[in-house]
Parts: C-alpha cells; structure tokens; sequence
C-alpha cells in the first residue's frame, strides 16, 4: 500500500523539482539541456512554443508545440526565453516537507505505542493501554 501511495507521488515530487524560468543563456542552455520545449517571446511581444529546440548557428529551430509546423527563430530578435529549468528553492522545500511528515509519522507511530498501548490499524484505533 505504502509503495503503490510513493509511485503515485513520484511524478508529482519531480514536478515540484523544476519551475518554468527564464533561460540566461540559450547559447549554452539548448546544446546541454536538450529541453523538450521552450517558450520564446519575440520584440513584437508574440510567444513561440518551439518543440525540440536546437541551433543552427544563431537561430532556434524545432517545430511549433503540437504540430509538424518548422519554426525558426533568430536569437538577436529575441526578447526571452522560458524552459522548464531544476529549481533548487522547490527542491528543499520538497525536502524539507518529506522530512517533517516523516518526523510527524514517527512521532505518532511511538506515541500510540509508548507506554504498553498498543495500535490496531484495521480497528478502533488505540486499546489494550495498561
């Protein structure tokens, strides 16, 4: 049961690792991280969704997110772009949280069982205290 609840949670701890932020350097950024989309606002204000981004040179191309449609943007006539990036702020507090409901787990488990008391699960709860 525990196991079936932690795989539920994994995609949802992954998710929580890693933020939509601005890209600082896409030179760099595209050929290292491979992301799978980013989203690129040009001068005039239009958002591009580019699928699979790569460089040619100094210009991004991929396809338009959803469609076979080639997309090429020239980076000089960017204005920014956004990818999902691993974001270390959400990452601690992930950690921070799973350690603090571990601690609380533990803490109630000794609780109900200190003093000769012990726990039915499936039952009442607590009995048999002496």
């Amino acid at each position: 049961m525990i196991t079936r609840i932690l795989v539920a949670l994994l995609p949802v701890a992954a998710a929580a690792c890693v933020s939509v932020r601005p890209v600082l350097a896409p030179a760099q950024f595209i050929p290292t991280k491979q992301p799978e989309v980013v989203w690129v606002t040009q001068q005039s204000g239009e958002v591009i969704p580019v699928a699979r981004p790569t460089l040619r040179g100094d210009t991004l191309v991929g396809n338009w997110l959803g469609t076979a449609e080639p997309v090429a943007v020239h980076l000089p006539r960017m204005s920014t772009m956004l990818a999902r990036q691993p974001d270390p702020k959400r990452t601690r507090l992930l950690v921070v949280g799973t350690v603090a409901l571990g601690g609380l787990f533990v803490w109630q488990v000794t609780r109900l069982t200190r003093g000769g008391c012990r726990y039915d699960p499936g039952g009442t709860g607590v009995h048999a205290c002496l």
